[in-house]
């Protein structure tokens, strides 16, 4: 599956949660444009630490389809004549994704940020220097697309070396200016991590801004693997669908419904789904009573659960409590990393429904083995 089929299922995946709170714009049409757009927004301007709080696709893509309709291309274009940089800005990325009314083309996108770190005689000049905050997005746009530029013909087991230190610098120079986008923390990930040890380089080794974002995100997630760490220690069945080979598991215990039977405290198990409870309730039948363990991990006296009601007489738990799908109950699962042998990752959705993420999951299983054939 393709990247942009991989975000629409994301995408839609999001609908019912983003429409129960306050709908989408009229006329709204998830477009693999729109989807790039969104890409742009989310991945270059504004901080890793903004799109991880605010966690929400849904309203991204209504944001942006709004954002997208409320100026024509000819408004914009008026605004680059006008020498203003945060038009320039938007130029480009219209033309990047070919959304808004442009028609895609990534080298006057290209252009038009080059503009803004780097005025040229051949567009108009700009009416004030642009801000840091615009000069550090022009940066992270540029690396966005130097980054898709270095792994193009990544299925055939090449990688462009030379597009992939255009957008390390580029990133080191966004992050220099005070923004640390996710596309920075990207592409610094695949340059000290990836398969080859690029950031040992000497091209890549004085981009200091780049490694300090990247060393800083580094000590962050250890951080918050260590406390989820000793959570799932304490309660190792809240956090782990009991459904052997599910592999979801939750950021808190509150992503997964426990079993509403008779089964006691941390013997009890967690479902990330009703279809995984359905799948799973013949093997755990007989352990629904008092004292029996879970298979999905051993008790621990000192565990505090949730208090929920229990089954009905004479049916299945799975039966009692519907699964929760809404925003703030996080899911992970785990996934190749495709074109790094051996490494993985972990995809996290407070909305997806379960069956997506392992579907996505599966999907990238497929494109990591048809990578490995190269």
């Amino acid at each position: 599956m393709a990247n942009q089929e991989i975000a629409r299922r994301i995408h839609l995946s999001t609908e019912v949660a983003h429409d129960g709170a306050t709908g989408y714009p009229p006329g709204f049409d998830c477009t693999d444009e729109l989807i790039g757009y969104v890409q742009l927004l989310q991945g270059c301007c504004c901080s890793y630490y903004e799109v991880n709080e605010s966690n929400d696709l849904g309203r991204a893509y209504s944001e942006a389809f709004t954002r997208l309709n409320a100026r024509s291309i000819k408004e914009v274009a008026n605004g680059v004549l006008a020498g203003n940089a945060e038009d320039v800005v938007e130029f480009g990325m219209r033309f990047c994704t070919g959304s808004g009314g442009a028609e895609k083309n990534v080298a006057t996108a290209l252009s038009a940020w080059e503009h803004i770190v780097s005025p040229s005689s051949d567009m108009p000049p700009l009416s004030q220097p642009p801000s840091r905050r615009v000069l550090a997005i022009a940066y992270a746009l540029q690396a966005k697309v130097y980054d898709d530029r270095a792994f193009v013909d990544i299925t055939r087991g090449r990688l462009q070396i030379s597009d992939l230190l255009r957008a390390a610098k580029a990133a080191n120079a966004g992050a220099a200016l005070g923004l640390v986008a996710p596309i920075v923390l990207r592409v610094a990930e695949y340059v000290a991590t990836g398969p080859v040890p690029f950031r040992e380089l000497p091209e890549f080794v004085g981009l200091e801004d780049m490694w300090r974002a990247w060393d800083r995100r580094v000590e962050e997630m250890a951080r918050e693997q260590l406390v989820r760490d000793r959570k799932v220690a304490r309660a190792p069945n809240a956090y782990r669908c009991a459904m052997k080979g599910c592999g979801i598991e939750g950021t808190k215990k509150a992503a997964l419904m426990r079993c509403a039977g008779k089964c006691e405290g941390a013997y009890k198990p967690h479902y990330c789904s009703k279809e995984c409870q359905k799948k799973d309730w013949k093997q755990h039948k007989p352990n629904c009573k008092p004292g029996v363990p879970s298979r999905a991990g051993s008790p621990f006296e000192d565990v505090t659960t949730r208090q929920d009601n229990d089954a009905s007489p004479g049916r299945d738990p799975w039966d009692e409590h519907p699964l929760p799908q809404n925003p703030g109950r996080e899911r992970v699962i785990t996934v190749p990393a495709p074109g790094r042998p051996g490494q993985s990752f972990e995809i996290a959705s407070s909305t997806m429904s379960s069956e997506m993420l392992k579907e996505v999951r599966d999907e990238i299983e497929k494109l990591s083995l048809d990578m490995g054939k190269f």
